[in-house]
């Protein structure tokens, strides 16, 4: 039996090989050692998308066409068979290379587009690294800058949008991650930021709301000395969310916010009155107390004096104030020690 399998095999290998080499009517050509037979079954290949059998013939015949008008052409065709064969990288190169190389070129303008749509399609997802996203964004801002009426620009237009689209999802992801953490405020920074730099996105409304919520929850969980002051930024950007956005979606929401920043605010300047009553009254108290110990009499009437202004002016500040009644003791006090 294995007498007869081995032979059948051999002869079958070798029907195959003649089959081949039928269906390949350029494969002698590649292999000459003469260049017109390899430039022609280059672009043959090329012709018949078979793309890598023929980049290799072109990278060969790029290198022994330099400094010959020929070369051009060869570079036109080894740069779309890279592309074809998914070698977006090197593409983008060689589209860029041939477009520097040959500026008067009539592939010239198609090549500039054509490195910006490689590192179009070699950018990754929002969530990895934007390196080709950038470089797509870019390399379609010089294109649009330089041939604006180009037949390319529709479609460019939609590549950058689609792509600062995409920029767009990663700030507000990332935004999103430290307002869903409690980093506060990273948060009110990377919304801010966000909304600046992509005024247009899909996502802007929702990144403006978030970023109010967490202006708020910044102000709520500030030290006192700060709270004050960030409960009025938040304000200022409820304000600018409703103007953006006044039959937003997270209206409502929006709206809670504001009374509960606007409710928490009103405690906190009562608060803050309170402690700078207290405070006023007991600067008064101090410079009273000087004035009942001093015992030189020029020094005591300039200290009177001092304590004076200080009391007129926290009358003036707060005129319904339970303090003025203890600082009417105080005054009666030294009326009575020297009344003489």
């Amino acid at each position: 039996m294995q007498k007869v399998i081995v032979p059948f095999l051999i002869l079958a290998a070798i029907v195959v090989g003649i089959t081949l080499s039928s269906c390949d009517p350029y494969r002698k050509l590649a292999k000459s050692s003469v260049i017109a037979d390899k430039d022609t079954a280059a672009i043959a290949y090329y012709n018949h998308k078979k793309y890598d059998e023929a980049v290799f013939l072109f990278e060969e015949l790029v290198a022994v066409y330099r400094g010959h008008p020929r070369a051009e052409i060869m570079y036109y065709y080894l740069a779309y068979c890279k592309y074809f064969l998914g070698e977006l990288v090197s593409s983008s190169f060689l589209f860029s290379d041939y477009a520097q190389k040959y500026p008067a070129s009539e592939h010239a303008v198609e090549f500039e587009y054509m490195t910006a749509k490689c590192y179009y399609q070699t950018s990754d997802p929002y969530y990895l690294d934007q390196t080709y996203t950038d470089k797509a964004i870019n390399q379609f801002q010089l294109f649009l800058s330089r041939h604006p009426e180009s037949k390319h620009k529709d479609e460019s237009m939609a590549y950058l949008t689609e792509l600062r689209e995409r920029l767009a999802k990663k700030a507000f992801e990332q935004a999103n991650l430290y307002h869903k953490i409690g980093y506060h405020k990273a948060a009110v920074e990377a919304f801010k930021i966000m909304t600046e730099e992509y005024p247009d996105s899909k996502f802007r409304e929702e990144a403006q709301y978030l970023w109010l919520k967490s202006a708020v929850d910044l102000s709520h969980s500030s030290i006192s000395s700060k709270r004050l002051q960030r409960y009025n930024e938040a304000i200022e950007i409820h304000e600018k969310f409703v103007e953006k956005f006044p039959e937003s979606k997270f209206a409502n929401e929006a709206k809670n916010l504001l009374a509960d920043l606007e409710k928490n605010k009103k405690k906190l300047e009562a608060e803050q009155q309170r402690i700078d009553e207290k405070s006023l009254y007991e600067s008064f108290k101090s410079s009273m107390d000087v004035v009942m110990t001093t015992p030189d009499m020029e020094e005591r009437k300039a200290s009177y004096t001092g304590a004076l202004d200080e009391y007129q002016a926290f009358q003036l500040k707060y005129p319904k104030s339970a303090y003025l009644k203890e600082a009417d003791k105080l005054f009666k006090q030294y009326e009575e020690k020297f009344k003489d």
